[in-house]
């Protein structure tokens, strides 16, 4: 499979935690949904069109920095009663920046370079959120597939990891993964041994090799509103 990979900073992010929690929360690194979402915006792609452009490429991201802070946000509950009011807690990424992969069909992943390497988008990309902007965006390298059971950031089941090493930062959240609610850990910084090879990309940083896990759109419960078919 071809393979590239870039680098994306936002001012701000969020990436909201699909499951209602005590407080906003949002996924320290962009799941394939979301990565979906900056590409084809970049492109110009529909929403009813994202599925079939994305179904044969693999996405994935790590963060290389990253740093969190915390808004309150007042809520409005409108009753027949009336209107009632609260506060709730949101966390937000403060100035994140990520790596990006995205591997498969040749074509697509030239249209892909082609545009980060011109930055003459349709639409800008955001963060999560059309109020977190863009910082900067610029076209890495190309990246090849792999397998490992190593991997130095990123995100996987939980149920898969063996080892973490040691002073890793990591955080544990739902994800709707092939049709069912399951637990995975975010590396944020260090790496993980797992019990199996899973599909990677590979890429080469100052002479060190970082393994990435990579995914299909599909198995991330991407779902279009019957208002776009």
């Amino acid at each position: 499979m071809k393979g590239i990979c870039f680098e994306i900073k936002f001012q701000e992010a969020f990436f909201k935690v699909f499951l209602t929690m005590k407080y906003r929360i949002s996924y320290p690194i962009p799941l394939p949904t979301h990565i979906a979402g900056i590409i084809g915006s970049m492109l110009g792609i529909y929403r009813r069109e994202i599925t079939d452009f994305f179904k044969d490429l693999y996405l994935g991201g790590i963060a290389l920095n990253l740093s969190t802070c915390y808004e309150n946000s007042t809520l409005v509950e409108i009753s027949e009663e009336g209107r009632n009011r609260s506060v709730e807690k949101c966390m937000i990424l403060n100035e994140p920046s990520f790596i990006i992969f995205v591997l498969g069909n040749e074509d697509k992943i030239l249209r892909i370079r082609n545009i980060l390497e011109s930055k003459v988008f349709e639409f800008l990309p955001f963060g999560g959120q059309n109020d977190y902007f863009l910082k900067n965006i610029e076209f890495l390298s190309d990246v090849h597939e792999s397998s490992s059971n190593i991997i130095d950031g990123g995100y996987v089941e939980s149920v898969l990891v063996k080892n973490l090493e040691e002073n890793s930062r990591i955080m544990i959240l739902p994800v709707n993964y092939k049709n069912s609610i399951r637990n995975f850990t975010f590396i944020i910084k260090g790496r993980a041994e797992l019990k199996e090879n899973i599909k990677t990309c590979e890429l080469t940083i100052n002479s060190s090799k970082i393994n990435a896990p990579i995914y299909l759109l599909e198995d991330f419960g991407y779902k279009i509103s019957d208002l776009y078919i």
